[in-house]
């Protein structure tokens, strides 16, 4: 209680009324709990929960958004896959059939070169053997002649 207040009351009533009406006033200032820690906390919690509400239904909408554009980017990602299989593919294709055309043109050039070299020496070896016949020829006329 404060001595001020008693004093206020005294100038106006006797000690005694004075000294309990600031006593009364002081009990009820005191019980009076005017903004209590139990309606705080109850107003807290209220808040809290509306505010995890709040939270929690955001995030199952951004969970749900995630996992649909997730699906959405896997969908993409298995069609650039099977295009780049597909021209991976066709590539391949194309390669192989150079290739088989390619060998198929070496094959026939050697082929050629082959035979080209089969007449080739056979020709040299008929020179050498109508060389040999001729040399034979003139060495036997020489032998005559003496």
């Amino acid at each position: 209680m404060h001595a001020a207040t008693v004093d206020v009351l005294k100038a106006h009533l006797d000690s005694d009324t004075a000294l309990a009406i600031a006593t009364a006033i002081d009990m009820a200032l005191h019980n009076a709990q005017l903004v209590t820690v139990a309606v705080l906390d109850a107003r807290f919690l209220a808040f809290e929960a509306k505010i995890d509400g709040r939270f929690a239904a955001a995030e199952a909408r951004m969970e749900a958004r995630f996992v649909a554009a997730e699906a959405k980017t896997d969908a993409r990602f298995v069609a650039v896959e099977a295009k780049m299989e597909a021209r991976f593919v066709a590539t391949e294709a194309k390669m192989e059939a150079r290739f088989t055309a390619s060998e198929a043109k070496m094959d026939a050039a050697l082929q050629k070169t082959k035979a080209e070299l089969v007449r080739w020496v056979f020709l040299v070896m008929l020179g050498n053997v109508a060389l040999s016949v001729a040399a034979n020829a003139v060495l036997n006329a020489f032998q005559h002649l003496r």
